[in-house]
C-alpha cells in the first residue's frame, strides 16, 4: 500500500474524538484532513531521510520515501490528532485565549506524542515488493524508538 493511497482520517474517525465539532459548524473538514495528511507526510518523510532511509529511493524516478513504510496505517491516530489540531486552530480564529486554541494545543501535543510512539512500529519494505524487509522489532532494536 502506498502512502498516497492511504486514508488516515475521515470525518467519522475525527468525530469519535470530538463529536462537538460537528455541532460547531456545518463545514466539511476534508480540507483539514487533507492538510493534516500533507503535514504528517512531511514529518514522516523528514524522519525517514534523517535516519538514512532515502538511500533506498530513486528520487529522480519519482519514488516516494514514505512508500518504504509497508504499514502506514500505524499513523491513523496521529492523523486524527493533527486534523483536530488544525480544526481547532481554525475555530480559534487566532484568539490564543480561547477554549478552541487550548484544544488545538492539546491535539498538537497528542499528535507529536503519537508520532513518536508509533515510529518504532513501522515495517520497512526497501525493495518495494510488498514484503517486509525490516520488521518493527528490528527497528526498535536498532534504536528507532525515541521519547
Amino acid at each position: 500500500m502506498s502512502w498516497g493511497n492511504t486514508i488516515f482520517s475521515t470525518t467519522t474517525t475525527i468525530a469519535k474524538w470530538e463529536q462537538e465539532i460537528n455541532d460547531l459548524t456545518s463545514s466539511d473538514w476534508n480540507d483539514k484532513i487533507d492538510l493534516a495528511k500533507t503535514i504528517m507526510g512531511s514529518d514522516v518523510e523528514l524522519r525517514l531521510l534523517k535516519t538514512g532511509f532515502g538511500k533506498y529511493i530513486d528520487f529522480k524516478a519519482g519514488e516516494d520515501v514514505k512508500d518504504l513504510i509497508i504499514n502506514p496505517e500505524i499513523f491513523n491516530l496521529a492523523s486524527d490528532f493533527k486534523t483536530l489540531q488544525l480544526i481547532y486552530e481554525d475555530l480559534a480564529k487566532g484568539d490564543t485565549d480561547s477554549y478552541f486554541w487550548v484544544k488545538s494545543r492539546l491535539y498538537k501535543t497528542r499528535y507529536d506524542e503519537e508520532l513518536n510512539r508509533v515510529w518504532a512500529l513501522k515495517n520497512m519494505d526497501y525493495d518495494q515488493d510488498e514484503e517486509v524487509d525490516e520488521y518493527k522489532n528490528d527497528t526498535f532494536a536498532a534504536g528507532g524508538f525515541t521519547r
